[in-house]
Formats: structure tokens, sequence, C-alpha cells
């Protein structure tokens, strides 16, 4: 996918029964789903971990009948910086209201975190997320 999961397909996952079918959740945890941090439909959905994720896409991949998977971490740098290095995906420097963040966070900067299917340098790897300044 190239944008984030929002709440209403979030949401769509849920009422389609995602937390109950055993297809999504083979080798991964189930946990207890969590509110999302913003409530609006059209938000990125948050508070999700790696096991929502791949359930996620394992399930979405079966209702568009093609494989949706989590980045790879070298997919999420290639996409985040280009494949010339830039800071941001637009060139350098910080714009507001381009990038997916909390430009309110209380940790003192703009960081945006997504779940990549394994670490950049252990490719055979599974789990990592990514945090990006």
């Amino acid at each position: 996918m190239r944008y984030p999961v929002t709440n209403v397909q979030s949401q769509t996952f849920v009422d389609a029964g995602g937390y109950r079918d055993e297809r999504w959740w083979s080798d991964v945890v189930r946990p207890d789903p969590e509110p999302s941090r913003w409530p609006q439909a059209n938000r990125p959905r948050t508070n999700v971990d790696w096991y929502e994720a791949v359930a996620f896409t394992r399930w979405l991949s079966a209702q568009l009948g093609y494989e949706i998977r989590l980045p790879t971490e070298e997919e999420w740098e290639r996409a985040a910086h280009g494949s010339d290095g830039r800071e941001y995906p637009w060139g350098g420097g910080y714009e507001s209201g381009r990038a997916n963040v909390d430009e309110t966070a209380r940790y003192g900067g703009k960081k945006v975190g997504e779940w990549c299917l394994n670490p950049y340098d252990r490719p055979s790897e599974k789990r990592r997320f990514r945090m990006s300044a």
C-alpha cells in the first residue's frame, strides 16, 4: 500500500471478523485491539502492533486476490528517501503538512513510525518497527 491504513480500513477488517478468523493469525500473536490515537475515520490507524499489521495484510490479500505485505526496511527507506538519498521524499528540509506525522508530539520531534517486514541488514528476519525523524 502506498498510504497508511486508515481507521475506517482497519475497522473493516474488525467488522469482517478479522480478529476472530484463525487464517489471518497463523504463526502470529493475536493481541486485544487498542483504540486508535486519532478517532477520525480517514486518519491513519495507530496503536497497532506488528502482528496486527501482518494479520491485516493477510486479510487484505485475500480480499483483493493478490499479495499485500509490509514493506521490507530497504523498500521503506527507498520510499522515504528516494534512490538518491534525499532527506524527505520531496527533497531537503521539513515542510509542515507534507508528512504523516504528529507535529504536536510531546516527545520533542517530528517522528513517524512504520512497521517493516524485516530489519534492513537482516533480510531473512521478520518484525521491525522503523522510527525516523
